[in-house]
């Protein structure tokens, strides 16, 4: 009898244990960091691991209407970039911050913004974006006036930077399934009106704002990350690649040129939630009474009331400031052009 209760007492902490991990696994899907490797899908409702996100990008870039040509300089300087970014989000790298809770909103902006650039951009390959702003805007642009590689990454990298923040950043804030995970009740969301958890949400993506600056830094030191990669690929010759050389003449204020723009992206997703109109969000799909990410498709809003001003006035901002300032280098200083234009600190 005591050998049967025991056995009975051993199985029972064996199921014990075995549910505890279960929930442990599962409990939070939106924790990078501990994410396994898997083959990439847009139905996954987690976050990619960095395995999954290298992989994913190694595909675009191998895809045949991007592969050696300068359309791709942004996905292979990308794919680059992320393994770096992702490598100091984890353990002790120097984007990981001392709360949990902002270390999650760092992982699901990120894995947001990677999957959307890769979705964007599969979809305006297959012609099924016609829009003339963001990544596939700005992919068109390049194919018509035969914009160099250079040119390419820094423009897309402008795009991204900024409208592309703005609507990640206002997703992450819609992502009911994100906010099942947060710990913080008053995010959660099941049924009945938003606001509430949103007014609760928007809290906390305010406080994340330290987090999100320390990127900025991030960025304006790893720079020279694009040119090496453009150049590894075989994406840099000539005149450009001497041009990629002087890219901290180009960019002469780093961090603080990068939370020039990023400052103004950040306030362009404030602005959107501000409307309150998740159902316009053309990163979001409707759940019943809840909202949850589509990776599967970008939904074009053709309501310009539901896309604040504020976010093509960042991107604007962003294609002016990093953009022209390439171009203009190129210009004058390898091709014998002139201009009086001087890019500063203080132009920000």
């Amino acid at each position: 009898m005591r050998l049967t209760l025991a056995l009975v007492l051993a199985l029972n902490a064996a199921s014990c244990q075995s549910v505890r991990s279960k929930l442990e696994s599962e409990d939070q899907p939106f924790d990078f960091c501990s994410r396994s490797d898997r083959y990439p899908n847009n139905f996954d409702r987690s976050v990619w691991s960095a395995e999954t996100v290298q992989n994913a990008l190694g595909f675009l870039t191998e895809d045949p209407r991007l592969k050696g040509k300068a359309t791709s300089a942004y996905a292979v300087s990308y794919r680059r970039m992320t393994a770096a970014r992702d490598q100091a989000r984890c353990h002790s790298g120097v984007l990981v911050d001392k709360s949990e809770a902002m270390n999650l909103l760092t992982h699901e902006l990120a894995d947001i913004m990677t999957r959307w650039y890769i979705t964007e951009t599969k979809l305006c390959l297959n012609d099924k974006l016609g829009n003339s702003n963001g990544f596939c805007g700005l992919y068109q642009r390049a194919v018509k006036d035969n914009y160099d590689s250079l040119s390419v990454a820094m423009a897309n990298t402008a795009v991204y930077l900024s409208s592309h923040i703005a609507w990640s950043l206002s997703a992450v804030a819609y992502n009911d399934e994100f906010w099942d995970h947060f710990p913080d009740a008053a995010t959660h969301h099941t049924r009945g009106p938003l606001e509430p958890a949103l007014a609760a949400r928007k809290t906390w993506l305010r406080d994340f704002k330290p987090s999100y600056d320390r990127f900025n830094e991030f960025l304006g030191n790893s720079l020279e990350v694009v040119a090496k990669a453009l150049e590894d690929a075989g994406l840099l010759r000539d005149h450009v690649l001497l041009a990629s050389t002087h890219i901290s003449k180009i960019l002469p204020c780093k961090a603080k040129f990068f939370s020039g723009i990023r400052d103004k992206s950040f306030s362009a997703a404030l602005d959107i939630l501000d409307l309150n109109q998740p159902e316009y969000h053309p990163m979001l799909r409707r759940d019943r009474t809840r909202y949850v990410l589509n990776y599967t498709e970008f939904a074009q809003t053709t309501d310009n009331s539901s896309v604040p001003a504020s976010v093509q006035a960042s991107e604007d901002f962003a294609l002016t400031a990093l953009a022209s300032p390439a171009a203009r280098l190129t210009y004058r200083e390898l091709l014998g052009g002139k201009t009086d234009f001087v890019f500063k600190c203080d132009t920000m």
